[in-house]
This record gives C-alpha cells, structure tokens and sequence, in this order.
C-alpha cells in the first residue's frame, strides 16, 4: 500500500502546474536584534537595600536576606514579614522580582545569635564559633526542638511566598554559616545527614512551585537536591582556582550541568564582593564568562550587583554577560500556510540564544489582530510549546490555531503570557514588537467556513490538488525549506507515511 501511495504522489506531482487558487505556503524570517532585554528571572541581583534609579543594564531581579531572630523574634508565630519585605516594593513597582535567604548564623549581625531568644529558651543548644574575624553562636542543628520549629518556620514561608509572583528562586538556607551549607573552620559543629534531609525537606515541602538553588558546599545536600531536579548557586566566582573548586567539586558528585540546568536555576555570586566583581569582569573576562555559560547560569549576585552603573569596557563585558545569562528567545522562521479557514496551520522555530531554559510554566499564545485590535487569542497547550522546554539552541513547533470567526484579513502576533497577569511580560530578541510584547509573525487571509482535513489549498474538496501539496512536502521536518505545516497532519514536525495514509482517508471529501 505504502508503495502505491507514493507511486500516485510522484505521477500527481505533474499536476501543480494546473492547480489553481492553492493556499501559498508563507516562510518569514523576523529580524534579529542585539540588544540587552529586560526580561524576567535572570541577569545582575544586587541586594534590595540598594536602589539604582538609572542602571546601564536592564535590572530584573535583586536579592534579600533575614535571619530567623530578626523575622520572628517575639514568640512562635508571630511573624515580622517587615523584616525580609521592607526594601520591596521600590524595586516590586518596576517589575522586579526576589531571591532570598533564610539564615540561622551570620557572623556579620550585631546579635552573636541569630535564632530567636524564645527558641533557646525552649532547650536550643547553641555553640560558638569563628570564621573571617567574625563570631556568633550556632544552634544544635541536630536537637529536635529546632528541626521541629524549622519544619514550621519555613512551612510559614511558603505559605505566604510559594505563589507570591513577586519571587524568583528561593535559597535553600538555614544551615551553616551564611545559610551557605558549610562549616568552615568549624566542622564540629556539623548536622547529621537525618538532620540535613530535614532541613531540605521542609524547603521542598514548602516551596512545590518555586525554584529552589542551594549553596554546592554541602556534597550530601548538594546531590540530594539535584536529584529532585532542584538549581544551585555557587558563592565564589572570579578566581581560577575558585572556578577549578567548582569544577572539581561537580565532578566528584558526578553532576552534569548541562542536565542539571534543565530544570534547576544556577547562579551564584562573586568572590570578594564588589571588588571581586569588578576583577572577575576587569581582568579575568573571557574565563569567568567561559565558566558562566558552560554551567548555565541564570543570575549573579548579590556581590556583582555594582556591575548594572559600572562604565567602559567593564560594563561592555556586564552587557556581554548579561546577554548571555539565563534565556534569550529568537523567532528564527515562521511558516504558515495563507488563506486559512478555521484553522491556521503554524510552524515556527526559536532559538534560545542564551544558556538556560525559561524555569516557569507562563503559555506562549498566538494572536489575531485587525487594526490593532485583538480579535482572537488563544494559548498553545502542547508541551512542546511550554518556553520550560526551549533549552539552549533550536526548538521546532508546530500547531493548529483556531482563526477568528469573521473573515478577513488579520494581523497573526506571538506572545508569552505572565499567569499572574494575563498580561505578554518576555521580550524576544527580534523586531517586530507591537508595544504589548506581542510579536508580529505576518498576515493571513480568513475565509469562511470550516475545510475538511487534508483540504490544504482550502478549495472546499480534499483532491489531486492537496496530493500535489502533500507531495511537495513530502519526508520534510520543521527547518526544511519544503515544509508545509497544513501537511503534518499528525504534528509530529515532519511529513511522512502517517500523513499520507492520514490524507488517503480524507481523499474525496
């Protein structure tokens, strides 16, 4: 059968010159831009405290931290939100979102302890320590009053921020020094592993909907949270040998960052603060942005926040980086088949430009327009479509869009949506934005009335005609310059057997 199939496709081939009023096949290239876009969940994250009215490089994020004294420090549930929130909503007005630590020791706070007073008073041990010239006291991470208190603590913080859209990532804190899941210089008063899985539970537990990244200092929480696909940060960029630690420390787990950063956001800052940053970027560039893009990360800071008012050839290099940190999403081809009926038969490619998946589940949707008026809107549901899946370099789509129900001629735009606005919120590195971040992909013409599957000239008859169609395109997949999207009958991005034998039970209709 499959050879008789092919046998009449190649004998009707000698038709197209006698088939008249066929839908054209429509391949637009949009044009690319090179510029830096302001786009969510990636680039420089200096802390909230510290407001640029004017930075050089598009800011979208900033970070924040608070000890567990200073957010709850009267009793067990009474919350002081003020204490993580109170250098927020300057930076929430202009579209920014929040990363944040919860920590249990910082050598840096004026307390010597940073869990609450009412919390050693309940049989919290706490022990000193030293580390950098400064020193405090550590809770026993293993007693179970704390691990229960924790267990509420951080359910509390999910429950107010696991759907807050004001949050980028959530740091997986609370244990060590920093909230850095290390005890430098201080290995003694390390936390059994039972009491480490708990911690990292209780983040898991709380936070479903959240990125969660974790400091890489710990090997058994830094493989535990890999494993259930969670991100890392890594507080230490800038120095060879800095660089070679992580290197060496992901290879002795046996991590691949390339696998990694699929479904778990990266980051970190600099070593050395400001100065570090301005070194790392000054002297050392081509390695540290060798070392950004091969572990795929997504944001630096806080140490590296300067970057976004530095100057020269310092910011040129930010401006380097920060194009190449986390997504950056290009429409390279667009192909559709003009006129259309209900059905618009698309076929796109993008190419994510940057290093790392978009982490969150916002819905690309394809749009009408007549006069600058949405008239129909609707979003694409396959997963394919999903912008979680449009990893580094090339992603093909395909998908039937329902057109408008009147007739005529419309404007087709392509968008993707913030849920929690319903509103476009991501920036394409391609012209054609109409100033909503919807993206023009080019006209079509809508005719009334349905048309039958396998109707691609849209004649009203599935005939010799659609065959000469399906013929042309035949074992083509998305990218081929004979690929005719009305064809893949199955959208499975290629034109084969299946839609041949899909077309033969349309024939005559």
């Amino acid at each position: 059968m499959q050879g008789l199939q092919r046998f009449l496709i190649i004998g009707l081939t000698v038709m197209m010159l006698e088939s008249t009023g066929c839908a054209q096949v429509v391949v637009h290239h949009p044009e690319p831009m090179n510029e830096p876009l302001p786009n969510p969940f990636k680039g420089y994250t200096p802390y909230a405290d510290t407001f640029y009215s004017n930075p050089a490089i598009p800011q979208n994020l900033v970070y924040d931290d608070v000890t567990w004294k200073n957010l709850e420090p009267h009793a067990a549930g009474s919350i002081e939100w003020d204490a993580l929130e109170d250098d927020w909503e300057q930076h929430v007005q202009l579209g920014r979102r929040i990363g944040f630590r919860f920590k249990c020791a910082d050598p840096w706070t004026d307390d010597p302890t940073d869990i609450p007073d009412w919390l050693v008073a309940m049989g919290v041990p706490v022990h000193p320590y030293a580390i950098d010239g400064g020193t405090g006291n550590l809770p026993d991470w293993d007693n179970p009053v704390f691990l229960d208190q924790h267990d509420r603590i951080i359910a509390a913080l999910g429950q107010r921020y696991n759907n807050d859209p004001r949050i980028a990532w959530i740091d997986v804190g609370s244990y060590g020094i920093w909230g850095e899941w290390h005890l430098y210089m201080n290995d003694d008063l390390a936390a059994c592993e039972y009491a480490k899985q708990r911690i990292l539970d209780a983040y898991i537990d709380a936070f479903p909907d959240k990125r969660l990244v974790i400091p890489f200092d710990d090997d058994f929480a830094m493989a535990y949270m890999a494993e259930r696909g969670h991100g890392l940060r890594n507080d230490c960029l800038g120095t060879p040998a800095a660089n070679d630690w992580f290197d060496e420390s992901m290879d002795a787990l046996g991590l691949q960052m390339d696998q990694l950063s699929a479904t778990g956001m990266i980051g970190g800052e600099f070593c050395g603060s400001e100065q570090g940053a301005r070194e790392g970027f000054g002297q050392r560039f081509d390695q540290n942005l060798d070392f950004i893009v091969r572990n795929h990360w997504s944001f630096i800071g806080p140490a590296g926040g300067s970057l976004l008012v530095s100057s020269g050839k310092l910011l040129e290099n930010a401006k380097t980086a920060y194009m190449n940190m986390g997504y950056r999403l290009r429409i390279d081809e667009i192909r559709y088949n003009n006129p259309a009926s209900n059905l618009l038969h698309l076929a796109m490619i993008i190419e994510n430009e940057g290093v790392a998946p978009f982490y969150y589940p916002w819905q690309a949707q394809i749009a009408f327009s007549s006069n600058g008026t949405i008239m129909a809107e609707s979003a694409v549901v396959d997963d394919g479509w999903n912008p979680r899946n449009w990893m580094p370099g090339e992603t093909a789509l395909v998908a039937k869009i329902p057109t408008p129900h009147v007739p005529g001629r419309y404007d087709i735009l392509f968008s993707i949506h913030d849920p929690d606005t319903g509103q476009p919120a991501v920036l394409l590195a391609n012209t054609g934005n109409d100033g909503s971040k919807r993206y023009l992909l080019g006209q079509v013409e809508v005719m009334a009335g349905p048309h039958a599957a396998g109707d691609f000239d849209q004649d009203g008859d599935v005939d010799a005609s659609d065959l000469v169609e399906l013929a042309v395109s035949f074992n083509t997949a998305t990218g081929d310059s004979d690929f005719n999207p009305a064809a893949d009958m199955d959208a499975n991005y290629r034109v084969n057997d299946a839609d041949l034998s899909a077309w033969v039970k349309c024939f005559g209709h």
